[in-house]
């Protein structure tokens, strides 16, 4: 940290009024990783800035005053031991408060828990903040935010792809790290991942209908096999995340659609209420589902280990620079969140477009939604493919006769 204010001038000559004269600007890069401009209140003729130097050729008592009053406040908040940069520094000066962080920096672990106990955090933050912690104590446990240049960003991304970790779970932990930061007023450079480095979702397996009816047909031993399937036909025709469908009970259930506040990002998502869904939303809104996911997860893969879906799928993701390929089963490959895609294609088929499908997700943004939708299944692609060129004439010939007539 700078233990001392350093300041530079900037004549904004693009502003300058019909005599010549231009505001002045004091800009500093103090403890801060962009430099900041604070407009002096000064103005000064073209003919009294030295350009090469870029400074006034002779200093206003005015702006030598304003330089004083900085470095005092830089001083005073120095001592109190803080790092300001030129906002902290006027806003000290102004209302007498600063908002500066800690010299020495806090352990960033520490800042990490303290965060998770406040209990402000969607669920989904909250969860990608406690795999964060996990993976920080495996590379530094002592690391602290002053510490975080990109080069250490980049040696903590190195080092979880070592421990097989893909790129795009990688780069989630860094989002959850500046999280921490934001809420305790540390800043850390910006980072992207290196450019080696391909940010790319691994590719996941898409269910057809065909395979969600027959995955439901699928006999269960158990209570709770039984309740697993009965979890994963709602997921399927609602798109609700396994965290939303645990906590049905804190919607709110009305006449055509479910109301809820999703756990993950903490925004409403109103889901249609259909044929598909009405009996099991009704069921389990009012009882509540009695197991929690990882058990519900693990009944999941019993009824599907013995079912007789032999079909393969070629997993493919990015660690570090380096391809990755896994051929699995493809009911190895099923879990919960699965059946939101599929719930997300399904409606695509059905000739929805996507900001439908965007708002029955819940989904910020459409990108999102199109990742979830993506193409038609291979062998559905095949179909419809093989039905347009079976039928090629007879739609060229309809094709020729609308332009005659036209």
């Amino acid at each position: 940290m700078k233990n001392y204010f350093k300041i530079s001038y900037l004549l904004r000559e693009s502003a300058k009024d019909k005599h010549g004269n231009c505001p002045l600007y004091i800009r500093s890069q103090q403890n801060s990783d962009k430099r900041l401009l604070y407009n002096t209140g000064i103005r000064l003729h073209t003919d009294q800035w030295h350009s090469k130097k870029n400074v006034p050729k002779n200093k206003p008592a005015k702006l030598m005053e304003l330089e004083l009053q900085l470095s005092n406040a830089y001083d005073e908040l120095f001592e109190q031991g803080l790092r300001p940069n030129l906002n902290d520094i006027v806003k000290y000066m102004n209302d007498g408060q600063s908002t500066a962080a800690k010299p020495d920096s806090t352990n960033i672990l520490e800042a990490a828990e303290i965060f998770l106990k406040k209990g402000k955090a969607s669920y989904g933050v909250s969860r990608g903040v406690k795999t964060m912690i996990h993976r920080l104590g495996l590379f530094k446990k002592d690391l602290r935010f002053a510490e975080c240049t990109k080069n250490v960003l980049t040696d903590f991304v190195d080092d979880m792809n070592t421990r097989g970790i893909q790129n795009n779970s990688a780069y989630k932990s860094i989002r959850s790290l500046y999280v921490v930061a934001e809420d305790v007023g540390e800043n850390l450079p910006v980072y992207k991942m290196p450019t080696t480095y391909q940010r790319k979702n691994a590719t996941v397996p898409r269910l057809t209908v065909e395979e969600v009816k027959a995955i439901l047909a699928l006999k269960t031993e158990t209570t709770v096999e039984k309740v697993a399937l009965e979890v994963f036909e709602l997921a399927c025709y609602t798109g609700l995340r396994i965290s939303d469908l645990l906590t049905l009970q804190e919607g709110e259930l009305n006449d055509g659609y479910y109301e809820k506040l999703q756990e993950k990002t903490g925004e409403s998502v109103y889901v249609t209420v259909h044929e598909r869904n009405t009996a099991l939303l009704s069921k389990y809104f009012e009882s509540g589902i009695p197991y929690t996911r990882q058990v519900l997860s693990r009944a999941l893969k019993a009824v599907l280990k013995r079912s007789a879906i032999e079909k393969k799928t070629t997993r493919i993701s990015f660690i570090g620079s380096k391809l990755k390929k896994q051929t699995k089963k493809e009911w190895e490959g099923v879990a919960y969140h699965i059946c939101r895609r599929f719930y997300a294609s399904l409606l695509s088929q059905l000739s929805l477009n996507t900001q439908i499908i965007s708002d029955e997700l819940g989904h910020v943004t459409r990108s999102v939604t199109q990742h979830y939708v993506g193409s038609a299944e291979h062998r559905l692609r095949i179909k419809l493919v093989r039905d347009a060129i079976l039928n090629m004439d007879k739609s060229l010939q309809a094709y020729d006769a609308l332009m005659k007539v036209a």
